[in-house]
């Protein structure tokens, strides 16, 4: 089953369109974001197939703003790193 979705972010906000606290796999279909965060993974990210466009522009690979979340101890009582 092939999948396409287009999401937009009007205001271009640091929201993020496409978050995963895990991994990312894009194994077909098409995605088709607009906005200043378009992508944010704390694992990896495989582009096997399919079509991605990020901001107009057609990607061979998948980008990771890593705004924040991850493993990096964050507001846990820890340093942190």
């Amino acid at each position: 089953m092939m999948v396409s979705m287009q999401l937009i972010n009007p205001m271009l906000t640091r929201q993020l369109l496409i978050d995963s606290n895990g991994d990312i796999y894009v194994n077909g279909g098409t995605i088709d974001v607009t906005g200043n965060s378009t992508f944010d993974y704390d694992g990896t990210a495989e582009f096997n197939c399919g079509t991605i466009i990020v901001n107009g522009i057609q990607v061979d690979t998948i980008p990771n703003q890593m705004i924040g979340g991850g493993n990096k101890g964050g507001n846990r009582g820890g340093k942190g790193f």
